[in-house]
């Protein structure tokens, strides 16, 4: 029940953070690129450091994803960074039919996902370089 509680608690919190998060106060800095030619991008004020760091990162498709009748061009997603373990987990996500997070919202997610170890070489290597050396 607790777990139940808690989850629900950091949806609000995260709901809550996206509602006040408005695009005039956002300021998307390009920050990688993987293989396929994604284009990756932070916000950087929402940057929030405690013992964990969390920010919105904007992802564009350089090719669209088709999900049944819909295409996702571009994607937002809440990431939480455990700098000492060198891990990350996406406590949210929000794909949209357009580029920037414009257009259609396609889909959304909320999750408590596992802790995966960040891969070298990759966009989540980059951010953490970036935002846990900071």
């Amino acid at each position: 029940m607790r777990k139940k509680s808690t989850f629900w608690i950091l949806t609000f919190t995260l709901a809550a953070q996206l509602a006040l998060l408005p695009e005039a106060r956002a300021e998307w800095e390009r920050f990688s690129e993987n293989e396929l030619g994604d284009i990756f991008f932070y916000d950087k004020n929402s940057v929030k450091k405690d013992a964990y760091v969390m920010v919105w990162v904007l992802i564009n498709y350089q090719k669209p994803v088709k999900v049944e009748k819909s295409v996702i061009q571009s994607a937002k997603i809440m990431i939480q960074l455990f700098c000492k373990d060198n891990v990350i987990r996406s406590l949210a996500s929000f794909e949209y039919s357009g580029f920037n997070g414009e257009g259609k919202l396609v889909r959304s997610s909320e999750s408590n996902d596992a802790w995966t170890s960040i891969r070298q070489e990759s966009p989540e290597k980059d951010i953490a370089q970036i935002l846990c050396e900071n």
